[in-house]
């Protein structure tokens, strides 16, 4: 099941992925450009916001080129990110 965020939950997740990984997720070598949705349907009308992953450029054009490849490959890191940011941020309130 897709997860879509609102806009503000979404810039505070995106926020979040910033802060905790200041270099890309894939490579471990150049700092983040952008947060990279695996999961994105049509337009984004099936986006799932928990599927992110924190990339530099170079990664991200990876990611876009080779769509089924960096799902299988970086899912899980993306679903692990979300799980963490949901548990820190309960705990803190």
């Amino acid at each position: 099941m897709s997860k879509k965020l609102s806009k503000p939950a979404l810039k505070k997740y995106r926020q979040w992925l910033a802060l905790e990984y200041p270099l890309c997720q894939i490579c471990h070598k150049q700092p983040i450009a952008d947060a990279h949705h695996l999961l994105f349907g049509c337009y984004g009308a099936d986006k799932d916001d928990s599927s992110q992953i924190a990339v530099c450029r170079d990664c991200h054009n990876y990611c876009h080129a080779n769509k089924k490849e960096s799902q299988d490959k970086y899912l899980e890191i993306a679903k692990n990110n979300f799980k963490r940011y949901e548990r820190e941020n309960i705990e803190r309130y």
